[in-house]
């Protein structure tokens, strides 16, 4: 992930050109790039090299083809190509798409990174390479309930927050995980209004772009499906699907997989139509219609400024699809995926409309109608040659209403470590704004503390979409109950604004003592590891105190030092027992790291260290005597075992006559007179069977 700051200084009315330098810096790399744009005229028209990179803006500003002239609607069409705020998107785990802002279980997300082999479940390896933290899944056989662990470990990954403290529900691109988004300047909608350009263009700021890596699809049609089929090189599902997109793989598990190209008649490109399941009221009421040889449908009721709603397209066929807000452009010259880059029927994203759209320069350029154009593309490559257009209207009344709160870094109600007495926290409102806090329930102009805001209209939040950040430094935090009441003001600077009415109540609370570990089974030290003679054990851990007396999140690792986010979750934890079930474990002395951590980020410690002997040797028999006084036949073993006999030469362990024990490797049978040859298998506690064979 890398981020785009772009530095924006206008130049004077009547100065010479001047550049602009967008700077593009790749954290992991640490390599810094610069690209020069070039501004003419008494009004310069200032763009930045980011939407191709970024793969979410419209194009790319870098013809600059217009900028020779004074400021055209052409010219601003490249500005308003260059940002964003206009969000789409969704998290794709294998071949299955949440869409952003849909709440999903553990079980579902561990569902999708899963197929049935046998009795139980594997990681599929696609979802092994999207995620690092299931590789040492692979391979495992998974229970029904060990799904929802899998499911844990892609939100983990994803960054999202539980719904609620202690809840396996998350909301998609809920965290840090912004990336399952794109996003687009709304400026695209304010293309044709040139009389705004001197407002982007009279002032300084800076501009950071999320540059996103999407899911990776295959490519369309299916004509190198056959080079999966190397007969030294068996074709897996995944390698099948890898070569195109109508690639399918046929004899599945029968030692001749083949793959195939499903579907190489097709030449019909996708029919598009409205998807109705995601239009929510009061904009679900929509006129189908053709235009200018295009169909599509518009929504009847105008879009308020900062409503956030949900548009949707349905296909025929699984396809990908496109968008722009030019007509008649070519789907290979589109550049935005209308929701995810995948493959599949149903495809819907989320738009909202700045406020500056409904200001009186904009709508007598536009007469508050805006449409957006798609065309999709099938596995086969078959495009669409006519758009699909999706119009709406925004809704020009004067906003009365407040702001409101829609997201905070730190949950509503959550906890913070031992001893903090002071936090830092984010909110996200839905439009411009200026909010304040106080440890009263006061009126916003009497409360004590401000928020600081990005609160111009085209500040957009990154992380949520159609947000604007405030954040703020809490202070005077104690053990205990600690309430904080914020509220914010619309239109910053304006002289009529909306506030809110009633306090938000953000309430956290202060850990009352510490998270502990209070018992740790099997426990040893590198000095005098714990013995353990199976391939199978289980590593159990009991939590106590912290933010919630115990509850607790453990992880472990066999690497010291290892931080807790780069360790595996305990299959069994969030209480306060937690377990940890190691299978066909290799021989040897291992240590084993162990961190929990509670909701208030509290943190304790341990490790264990254990030997792993395992024995893999049947047992022996040492001593074997007949004694004729009662006839009986008695047997000594090398070790504790269970032991059966039989006439039957080949006879199932548990169909026949068991051995009395005397002892722990002491046995005994009454001798039949009707038997001449004993045929007898012995069974240790470790599976490992032997067979002897007794002439009396």
């Amino acid at each position: 992930m890398g981020d785009w700051e772009t530095l924006v200084h206008p130049p004077k009315s009547g100065a010479k050109a001047r550049g602009m330098w967008s700077r593009f810096t790749h954290h992991n790399k640490g390599a810094t790039a610069w690209i020069l744009g070039i501004g003419f005229g008494t009004t310069a028209l200032w763009g930045s090299v980011v939407g191709g990179m970024a793969g979410g803006a419209e194009g790319v500003a870098s013809g600059f083809s217009s900028a020779f002239n004074p400021i055209t609607t052409s010219a601003l069409s490249y500005l308003a190509k260059a940002g964003g705020s206009f969000w789409s998107g969704g998290l794709s785990v294998g071949s299955k798409t949440f869409a952003v802002g849909s709440r999903v279980t553990a079980e579902q997300l561990g569902k999708a990174a899963v197929v049935k082999q046998g009795e139980g479940y594997i990681i599929t390896e696609a979802a092994a390479n999207q995620y690092p933290a299931l590789a040492d899944y692979a391979g495992m056989s998974l229970t029904k309930d060990e799904i929802a662990i899998v499911g844990k470990e892609i939100a983990k990954e994803e960054g999202f927050t539980p719904v609620a403290e202690g809840a396996t529900e998350y909301t998609v691109g809920s965290g840090a995980a912004g990336g399952v988004m794109s996003a687009v300047n709304t400026a695209l909608w304010i293309y044709t209004i040139y009389s705004l350009v001197d407002v982007f263009a009279t002032q300084t700021q800076t501009r950071t772009y999320k540059i996103e890596c999407k899911p990776w699809v295959p490519p369309p049609g299916g004509d190198n499906c056959e080079k999966c089929n190397d007969p030294m090189k068996p074709c897996s599902e995944y390698k099948c699907r890898s070569l195109g997109a109508s690639c399918k793989l046929v004899n599945k598990g029968t030692g001749n997989e083949t793959c195939i190209n499903a579907n190489i008649n097709d030449v019909n490109s996708p029919v598009i139509k409205p998807l109705r399941d995601v239009l929510e009221p009061p904009y679900d009421k929509i006129n189908e219609q053709t235009s200018e040889g295009m169909k599509g449908y518009e929504i009847k009721a105008r879009i308020k400024p900062f409503t956030l709603v949900s548009i949707g397209v349905e296909t025929d066929e699984p396809a990908q699809c496109k968008y722009s807000i030019e007509p008649r452009k070519k789907y290979d010259a589109m550049t935005l995926y209308f929701g995810t880059s995948m493959y599949d029927y149903k495809h819907s994203m989320m738009l909202s409309l700045p406020d500056l759209l409904a200001q009186e320069a904009a709508l007598k350029k536009t007469d508050g109608v805006y449409t957006i154009y798609i065309r999709c593309q099938d596995a086969n490559g078959n495009k669409n040659e006519r758009d699909y257009f999706i119009r709406f209207k925004i809704d020009p009344s004067p906003d009365l209403t407040p702001p409101s709160i829609e997201f905070t870094t730190v949950k509503n109600g959550g906890y913070v470590s031992l001893n903090t007495t002071e936090m830092q926290l984010g909110i996200y409102v839905n439009e411009p704004a200026e909010c304040k806090w106080s440890i009263r329930d006061t009126g916003f102009e009497l409360m004590e503390n401000s928020f600081k805001c990005d609160n111009t209209p085209l500040s957009y939040s990154s992380l949520y979409a159609n947000t604007y950040q405030c954040t703020t430094t809490l202070t005077g935090l104690g053990q205990g109950v600690n309430k904080f009441y914020i509220r914010c003001a619309d239109k910053p600077g304006a002289e009529h604004r909306a506030v809110m009415e009633e306090s938000y109540v953000f309430t956290v609370y202060g850990t009352r003592k510490p998270l502990k570990i209070v018992s740790l089974e099997p426990e040893g030290t590198e000095e005098n590891p714990y013995k353990i003679y199976e391939s199978t054990f289980t590593i159990k851990v009991k939590t106590s105190g912290g933010a919630e007396e115990g509850k607790a999140q453990c992880t472990w690792s066999d690497k010291e030092g290892a931080e807790a986010r780069g360790m595996m979750l305990f299959l069994k934890t969030g209480g306060s027992a937690h377990e940890q079930t190691f299978t066909d474990h290799p021989q040897g002395q291992f240590t084993y790291y162990i961190t929990c951590q509670d909701a208030g980020g509290n943190i304790a410690s341990d490790k264990t260290t254990v030997s792993v002997e395992v024995d893999n040797y049947p047992p022996k028999i040492v001593s074997l005597y007949v004694d004729p006084l009662y006839n009986e036949l008695h047997i000594e073993l090398d070790e504790d075992a269970s032991c059966e006999y039989s006439d039957q030469e080949q006879f199932v362990m548990g169909e026949g006559t068991p051995f009395q024990k005397i002892s722990e490797t002491e046995q005994v049978a009454t001798l039949n007179e009707m038997i001449a040859t004993y045929y007898i298998q012995c069974e240790d506690k470790y599976k490992n069977k032997a067979r002897f064979v007794v002439h009396v």
